[in-house]
């Protein structure tokens, strides 16, 4: 679990969340913005005709795109740093708890560790110092 910190465990539900956002914003904004204007052909006969004019926000998207790919690294390497911890216990409690965004008396109930919230707590807390 190297160059993973506490800080960053506690901002990956953030993040994972954001990751979602980015993903819904790039959806809506890749699609085509469209309007129709009117105009003549440039040659004889000089008719009137109406023109769809299709485009996007090119520059949003790159910088969205940006955004969503650092997240989704950032995402990915807690997430690999978690599932690198050898000890169940510690693996499901901090996966429960950082991971899955639940508060201890739920990651305890959920994984069924027969330590008290505040025990599971200061245990993970005392794991996590010796990274």
């Amino acid at each position: 679990m190297a160059n993973v910190s506490k800080q960053d465990l506690e901002k990956y539900i953030h993040a994972k969340r954001e990751v979602t956002l980015l993903a819904e914003d790039l959806k809506s904004n890749a699609q085509a913005a469209s309007d129709t204007v009117t105009g003549s052909m440039s040659q004889h006969p000089f008719t009137e005709r109406r023109f769809t004019v299709i485009g996007t926000n090119e520059r949003q998207l790159k910088r969205l795109k940006a955004r969503l790919t650092k997240k989704e690294a950032f995402c990915e390497k807690v997430e690999e740093a978690v599932d690198g911890i050898e000890d169940s216990e510690m693996h499901t409690l901090i996966r429960f708890r950082f991971l899955k965004g639940m508060n201890w008396p739920t990651v305890i109930r959920k994984t069924g560790c027969r330590l008290s919230p505040d025990a599971a707590r200061k245990k993970v807390d005392k794991f996590l110092k010796n990274f």
